[in-house]
């Protein structure tokens, strides 16, 4: 991807069905943002996940592969995990 800017989360992938994609995130936005939180790695994402809880509200800020800035809010939900 062809995108401008220097920090950030690159989506590799977004499932239609997942409260990212219902919000619009797309494969290869970037996020820069999660609330007031900079992001700068996968890390800073999973750390601010852990933190909330089913039912919040987050707003990711970033950057689509255009260059265009976005800001959306997602409603998380419980994800089971398999180990």
């Amino acid at each position: 991807f062809n995108i401008p800017v220097q920090q950030g989360l690159l989506l590799m992938a977004v499932g239609p069905a997942s409260p990212a994609g219902g919000a619009g995130l797309q494969q290869g936005d970037v996020i820069t943002r999660v609330d007031q939180t900079v992001i700068t790695r996968g890390g800073d994402l999973r750390r601010i996940l852990r933190e909330r809880d089913a039912g919040d509200v987050i707003r990711i800020s970033g950057t689509r592969r255009n260059g265009e800035t976005f800001s959306v809010d997602v409603r998380l939900t419980e994800v089971e995990i398999s180990e």
